[in-house]
């Protein structure tokens, strides 16, 4: 899929990207109350972004799967205010399935929800308000008893709705106006997957491609009236992941109806992300850096039955199950760093170490047609809520 696809140029080390992070986002319901250890379980919608060789193991006909992620606003240690916007949670998904190897889904990826950051250092500010998601869809098929394979493709595309920040004194005019500027730049990334199941053990392996957008950058001095920069092309990129991940489920446990625990691991290629030194701004390129990173995912989930003679009287479509999930997630930096000598862009780019992230959440539904489910995360930069539903039915798909 990389080959042939035209290079952009890398990420500018603009002041107005040091909030900015590439970091993984699981926003659908169980998949983020679980700390998005996914990958080894692949048995819902979320298979379709994470690990598409579970679109193969879906129960029953199908599923759809839609959530709301609502919206949050924090002010981060740096004191940027960053904004998250009430969107669609990823992935919102509709898997059928075509017999008994067969599997496809059509879904829809967000990348990096649409958020806005604004920063203020007293000597720079400004705002920049962006989004990077798409359609895709995802195929898995059924190599044997035990093993499933699967591949997704998505067109995700980059947008800057917002984006300008000035340089100058408190009490003078700026001396530097910067633009950003996207019309929606699109890229085709994937998701190869692999899925081995031996009775209550499953196993999965994926690798997420990662890719490189562009936008334009121009820059003026307002004071003199020149154009510092008429417009350079200038990349934002995502990292190559590799994942692993293990999940046991046993079939029944007395008393408490099931459980199933889960563990992942991601390899996150963020060297990847090349910063660019750009006209108007006096730091060599080299001072900066993303290092690669690995993170962990642990997630447990407990499903007790309740109602269970109620609900066997009436329509299966009333609940009889309830779902407590928790995970944990350690998570990568993401953001560029600052090695060099001067002490203003160490402050504008500090080291920053991995985040804890501890997440948990619920679900309401019958057996096998539906469920409700909410996630909610907190730790790193802000907190995370999502709810949805998920439906699976035979009467809804041919």
């Amino acid at each position: 899929m990389a080959c042939g696809l035209p290079a952009a140029s890398a990420q500018t080390t603009d002041p107005i990207f040091r909030s900015w992070r590439w970091t993984e986002e699981v926003t659908a319901p169980r998949a983020l109350a679980l700390g998005g250890a996914i990958v080894g379980l692949a048995d819902d919608g979320s298979a379709a972004a994470f690990n598409p060789a579970g679109i193969a193991t879906v129960p029953r006909a199908g599923e759809i799967q839609f959530a709301w992620r609502f919206g949050s606003q924090t002010t981060l240690a740096s004191g940027d205010r960053l904004t998250s916007l009430g969107k669609a949670a990823s992935p919102s998904s509709l898997v059928l399935r075509l017999g008994t190897h067969v599997g496809i889904s059509y879904h829809f990826l967000t990348l990096r929800s649409a958020s806005r950051i604004d920063f203020d250092d007293g000597r720079e500010a400004g705002s920049l308000r962006t989004s990077v998601s798409g359609p895709g869809a995802g195929l898995g098929v059924r190599v044997s008893p035990f093993v499933t394979v699967g591949l997704s493709l998505n067109a995700v595309r980059f947008y800057i709705d917002e984006g300008e920040y000035t340089r100058g004194t408190p009490t003078g005019p700026p001396d530097l106006r910067v633009r950003f500027n996207s019309n929606g730049d699109t890229r085709v990334t994937g998701t190869l997957g692999a899925l081995a199941r031996l009775r209550e053990l499953s196993f999965g392996t994926a690798f997420r491609l990662g890719r490189r957008w562009s936008g334009l950058r121009t820059a003026t001095s307002p004071s003199s009236g020149l154009v510092i920069d008429e417009g350079t092309r200038f990349g934002v990129r995502s990292p190559d992941v590799f994942s692993a991940g293990v999940a046991w489920q046993p079939e029944k446990v007395r008393r408490a109806g099931t459980f199933l625990l889960s563990g992942q691991v991601d390899y996150l290629r963020l060297g990847q992300i090349e910063p660019a030194a750009v006209p108007g701004l006096p730091f060599p390129a080299s001072d900066y850096r993303a290092g690669d990173s690995l993170e962990l995912r642990v997630g447990g989930e407990m499903t007790f039955p309740f109602l269970t003679t109620w609900a066997a009287r009436g329509s299966p479509w009333r609940p009889n199950r309830l779902q407590l999930r928790a995970g944990w997630h350690r998570q990568a930096s993401g953001s560029l760093v600052y090695e060099g000598t001067d002490p203003g862009q160490r402050s504008l780019f500090p080291q920053s170490d991995s985040r804890q992230l501890v997440s948990a959440g619920v679900s309401v539904g019958a057996t096998t047609i539906w469920r409700v489910s909410s996630g909610f995360r907190f730790g790193g930069d802000d907190w995370l809520a999502v709810a949805g539903l998920t439906i699976r039915y035979p009467g809804l798909f041919p």
